[in-house]
């Protein structure tokens, strides 16, 4: 009997031994892992960055987060503990635990919940950014460090890591909404971009560009010229500044830019037909304040016509000869200088059966587009813009050499009694004068 117990017994043993020699070996303790100094740098102990009274709890779970320990137990512990009104540094910790877990937007969104004061402090604006990188939000992220470079030595290494990217998808930011037609959103990222990087090239040319979408013509002239003090114009920007110094009133410039051009290349017809219609524009500015709104009435007289082929053809006033001609009617006409001078250069003509000019009766077309033809013949004889024409040209010639001029697309266009506007008649001289320069 005692054999038999002594049996069992050793059986017993053997499969116990068995069992344990087929058992798998017990998993190994793992010891953690302490987190890298370039990321702890992120991670401030809560307590003391909100310069709150020490709390041995919380430091010694911050402490083990950043020692490696898991971050969901950190997290779970720190909930254990409850979460209540005035427990910045809880949610902070747990903030820290989740961007360490690998989840940054929840991270963004405990930061959230913070008091306006613990959020503005450095050390958790510069967490706040690392979560908004790590999110992939890098403008914003290097828009957070710039906030606190100055006083964080941290932050001001990092800025300067992440500021070729930031800068690159600000400049984005602006061309998309330019490309999208949202101006007012193209201007503000414009002028973050500008507060960032004012003096570089690219921030510069975007804003010619966000200038010239908004369609404020002082902001893009003066955006090119701070682009032009850096760097040389392009000839399309040159020939677009000129525009605007004219737009502007700055037409002595815009005719010393426009002589420029012309002189590096006398063969550049664009550069040539801006300056002349600069030098239009120059005579038409500095004339009489009556020529002024003659040149934009909606219907002249022939005074009004005589004035302005006076004081906008060149050479008119300057002009000697002709045949004197008397007419009654213009003895103390505020035009009477004009007239004369028109009329005896056989530009304009008067009823010599009456000797009266009529300065007062509406212009018809033709005799406008003849007195602008035979005025810009005078100045270049034998321009192919402006053929001679005999003083008795009849209408039917008239309508045909303003054909060849294109200041009207067929003869048919002509109507040679109809009236004529002061803008019409600007817009002859100006070509006549361009095509003959």
């Amino acid at each position: 009997m005692i054999r038999g117990r002594f049996l069992r017994t050793l059986r017993s043993g053997v499969v116990l031994l068995l069992v344990a020699a087929c058992a798998p070996p017990p998993p190994p303790q793992l010891t953690p892992e302490p987190l890298a100094q370039s990321e702890r740098v992120f991670l401030p102990e809560p307590v003391a960055a909100l310069g709150l009274p020490a709390d041995a709890r919380l430091t010694d779970l911050h402490r083990r987060l950043v020692a490696g320990e898991s971050p969901q137990g950190i997290a779970r512990e720190v909930t254990a503990a409850g979460v209540g009104p005035g427990s910045d540094a809880e949610l902070l910790l747990l903030a820290e635990a989740e961007l360490v877990g690998g989840d940054s937007r929840s991270a963004l969104g405990r930061i959230a919940r913070l008091t306006p004061g613990a959020r503005g402090l450095a050390p958790v604006v510069l967490f706040e950014a690392r979560a908004l990188e790590l999110t992939g939000n890098v403008i914003e992220s290097y828009a957070q460090l710039r906030r606190i470079a100055a006083v964080d030595p941290v932050a001001a290494r990092h800025l300067g890591e992440l500021e070729p990217a930031a800068l690159v998808g600000q400049r984005r930011r602006v061309q998309e909404a330019l490309a999208r037609g949202h101006v007012d959103d193209a201007r503000r990222e414009q002028a973050t971009l500008e507060l960032w990087r004012p003096r570089e090239r690219e921030t510069r040319q975007l804003a010619v560009e966000v200038a010239a979408a908004s369609g404020d013509a002082q902001a893009e002239r003066t955006a090119l010229l701070d682009l032009g003090g850096s760097e040389p114009l392009t000839r399309l920007q040159e020939l677009r500044l000129a525009a605007l110094d004219l737009e502007l009133g700055e037409t002595g410039a815009a005719l010393e830019r426009l002589e420029r051009l012309v002189a590096a290349d006398p063969r550049d017809v664009e550069a040539r037909d801006a300056l002349s219609g600069a030098r239009f524009h120059w005579r038409l500015t500095h004339s009489p304040r009556e020529v002024r709104a003659a040149a934009v009435s909606p219907q002249l007289t022939r005074a009004d016509l005589a004035r302005l082929v006076y004081w906008l053809v060149p050479g008119v006033r300057a002009a000697r000869g002709g045949t004197a001609r008397i007419a009654s009617d213009l003895t103390g006409h505020p035009a009477r200088e004009e007239i004369i001078r028109v009329v005896n250069l056989g530009l304009l003509s008067i009823d010599e059966t009456v000797h009266t000019f009529q300065p007062d009766r509406p212009a018809r077309r033709a005799e406008a587009m003849g007195a602008v033809l035979r005025a810009i013949a005078g100045e270049a004889p034998g321009s192919s813009c402006a053929p001679a024409l005999p003083d008795a040209a009849s209408w039917e010639e008239v309508c045909v050499a303003a054909a060849t001029c294109g200041w009207i697309g067929e003869v048919a266009e002509c109507l040679p009694g109809g009236p004529v506007s002061g803008p019409e008649v600007s817009g002859w001289i100006r070509r006549a004068a361009r095509d003959d320069e």
